[in-house]
């Protein structure tokens, strides 16, 4: 983002986020919840605040250690940086009109993320099912039925008619449930996950920009329903699914986050206990029908147009097979297609126990378990040169050591 900011001003931006990290506001939050080490970086440099051992090579600048990018910063997640959990965030993620107290919430969110980590906290999703999840329009409709029976519950006054709500929640999403069956883990696990850094990325924003709960929850909200996708938009609709299970809670059974620690389940399936398990609902309106058929449709078509312009990139089509690992990746830009996955901004992968870095659209092609493929395709504008046993590839961080890898790239260049 050094179109946006200045290194100066980034400096001062994160000076100032640092100020505003006290731990009593984080317990305020959740409990026993911390601040963490945190950094903003561009793809020319990394400004890190409040960590105990920041690498040699890095200056110091009123407060604020300044140094070099390099591949371990990417996407907005939380690293071992130094041995010390460290919440990092892309500037280039950050709107030039966003104001302090998201950004404060965004980097809380990340930090939270390091708080998992420190507790053991494993209920994450496992990414394979979203190559796998079904798009069926039952499936649809009943998602959309689930989420507005979830919205009534979180916004309705009356206790008990917020019980009959979450009721009808966890009716729809039973349904499902017996529908899509260990497909719904995927929805559960991000839930569990992101959707409870959501959660506390709500409050601290709340909480920081002193608005009240109801605008909150319409900024935090505009994520929840599929209003253009379903696949597009289902790992960052599970965000505000949780962060809403995670607030009803709040409202019906305040201090539940320490009972819940205790469990080893799904932030769901926590909730459906409290609440009481119900039938499933099978039926759903004409309304969420339709819509469902229409968003059904409208993905499909947007799928192939995106792997269409994939292929009709210009330079020349590299092909990279064998035993491949996928090592890093940004989630919230994937798209599946049969046993294909369109990686749309970056990809690193590892082989021969080194990893690589590609910042571009990529393809991998899955071997249908976990997150190891045997092919992985991106356009270079050279093509490979081979040498004692590595190639040379525009594009990848490393030379690719060939050991049981082949590399092509014999089509013409296309125009």
């Amino acid at each position: 983002m050094a179109d946006i900011y200045a290194w100066q001003d980034a400096l001062v931006l994160a000076g100032s986020i640092r100020e505003r990290m006290r731990e009593e506001r984080f317990q305020s939050i959740w409990p026993d919840f911390k601040p963490y080490p945190f950094a903003f970086f561009d793809r020319e440099n990394v400004y890190l605040c409040g960590h105990p051992n920041p690498p040699g090579h890095f200056a110091e600048k009123g407060g604020v250690h300044v140094g070099p990018w390099d591949p371990r910063f990417v996407a907005n997640t939380f690293i071992e940086l130094e041995r010390e959990p460290t919440a990092i965030l892309d500037l280039s993620t950050v709107r030039p009109d966003m104001e302090p107290a998201r950004l404060f919430a965004m980097i809380v969110h990340e930090m939270f993320h390091a708080y998992q980590k420190s507790m053991d906290y494993r209920r994450w999703s496992n990414e394979w099912l979203y190559m796998v999840y079904p798009q069926l329009k039952e499936n649809i409709a009943h998602r959309i039925a689930e989420r507005r029976a979830l919205l009534r519950a979180l916004l309705e006054k009356n206790s008990d008619e917020k019980r009959n709500r979450a009721a009808e929640f966890i009716g729809h999403r039973e349904y499902r449930r017996a529908l899509i069956k260990e497909c719904l883990d995927y929805e559960l696990g991000h839930e569990s996950y992101e959707g409870l850094a959501f959660y506390v990325e709500s409050k601290a924003f709340e909480q920081e920009s002193g608005k009240g709960k109801e605008a909150v929850l319409e900024i935090f909200f505009q994520d929840f329903e599929e209003q253009s996708g379903t696949l597009y938009h289902l790992r960052r609709s599970c965000y505000a699914a949780g962060m809403a299970i995670a607030r009803l809670l709040d409202d019906l059974f305040p201090g539940w986050q320490g009972e819940f620690l205790e469990t080893s389940g799904y932030l769901y399936d926590f909730f459906a206990e409290k609440i009481g398990r119900t039938e499933p609902i099978s039926d759903t309106d004409p309304e969420a029908e339709k819509q469902a058929a229409r968003l059904l449709e409208q993905e499909l078509t947007e799928r192939d147009r995106e792997f269409d312009q994939f292929y009709s990139q210009d330079g020349y089509l590299v092909q990279i097979k064998g035993n491949l690992t996928i090592a890093g990746f940004d989630p919230m830009n994937l798209l599946p297609k049969g046993e294909l996955l369109l990686h749309k901004l970056m990809l690193k992968f590892s082989s021969n126990n080194k990893e690589y870095f590609l910042e571009q659209p990529v393809v991998t092609i899955m071997n249908g378990e976990n997150l190891s493929c045997r092919e992985l395709q991106f356009f270079s504008r050279g093509k490979p040169e081979i040498k004692d046993g590595k190639a040379s590839v525009p594009g990848l961080t490393e030379e690719l050591l060939l050991d049981g890898i082949t590399i092509e790239a014999d089509r013409e260049e296309i125009e």
